[in-house]
C-alpha cells in the first residue's frame, strides 16, 4: 500500500489520539488488530486508551484469558459431575432403605394408590408452610405463584413433618422461618410414607387427600 493511501488513516489516528501521544503510537502499531480496534472503538477518544487496549490485545494476555476460561469450564464440569455422583450415591442409599424417588406431579397422580400401601417415597421440591399446612411444590416459581394468589390450584403435595427426625425439623426451623422463605419457599428433599390426611375447610368441611408423612430430609443444597 502506498504512503499516499496510508496518509489519511495516519492523519485520522493522529487526530483521534492527539490527547495522549501513546495513543498514536499504539494506533499505528496495532492497526488492523480486531481486538485492539474493538477496545479502541469502545474507549473515550480523549482518554489514554492506547496502553490499555495494547495490553488487552497482547497475545500473552489473550492466552491467559483463554486459559482462565478453560479452567473455569473444567471446574464447572467437575462440580457438576461431583453433584451428580453425590445425588446418585444418595439415591442408592435411600433405595436400600426402601425409599423410591417420585416427583411431585407423579405423587399427585398416584398418591391415593400409594397411600393404600403406605409406600415409602423420596421427593425433592420447594417447601412452603401456609397456616397449618405444609406444602411441597415442584419449583420455586410454583411456590411464588401460590404465595401471590396467582395460581391457588398449583400442583402441591401435603406434608406432615411432626414425626420427622429432630435434625430435619431443626433445619426447617432454621432455614424456612425467615421472611424470604415464607414467600418463595425453601428447597428440600424429604423421605416419607404415603398416607391419607384430613384437611379442614371453611364452615367445618373436611376432605381426605394423599399426603406424605415425613421421616427425614434435608434443606438447602440437594
Amino acid at each position: 500500500m502506498s504512503i499516499m493511501k496510508l496518509l489519511p488513516a495516519v492523519i485520522t489516528l493522529a487526530v483521534a489520539g492527539c490527547a495522549y501521544p501513546s495513543n498514536v503510537a499504539n494506533d499505528m502499531a496495532h492497526m488492523g488488530d480486531p481486538i485492539y480496534d474493538n477496545c479502541r472503538r469502545d474507549a473515550d477518544p480523549l482518554s489514554d486508551y492506547g496502553a490499555r487496549c495494547a495490553e488487552e490485545a497482547d497475545p500473552k494476555v489473550q492466552a491467559a484469558k483463554a486459559e482462565q476460561i478453560r479452567q473455569s469450564a473444567v471446574q464447572q464440569r467437575l462440580a457438576t459431575e461431583t453433584t451428580q455422583q453425590n445425588l446418585a450415591a444418595r439415591q442408592r442409599a435411600e433405595l436400600a432403605k426402601g425409599y423410591s424417588p417420585i416427583t411431585v406431579q407423579n405423587f399427585i397422580l398416584d398418591g391415593k394408590k400409594l397411600a393404600t400401601r403406605n409406600a415409602k417415597r423420596s421427593l425433592t421440591g420447594v417447601y412452603l408452610p401456609v397456616g397449618n399446612l405444609e406444602l411441597l411444590f415442584e419449583t420455586n416459581a410454583d411456590a411464588i405463584q401460590f404465595s401471590n394468589g396467582e395460581n391457588p390450584n398449583s400442583p402441591t403435595v401435603y406434608l406432615q413433618t411432626e414425626n420427622a427426625s429432630r435434625p430435619f425439623r431443626g433445619q426447617l426451623l432454621a432455614w424456612c422461618s425467615n421472611p424470604a422463605s415464607a414467600y418463595v419457599g425453601c428447597n428440600v428433599h424429604v423421605l416419607g410414607r404415603a398416607t391419607m390426611c384430613v384437611l379442614s375447610g371453611p364452615f367445618g368441611s373436611q376432605r381426605n387427600v394423599p399426603c406424605v408423612s415425613v421421616d427425614d430430609g434435608s434443606v438447602g443444597g440437594l
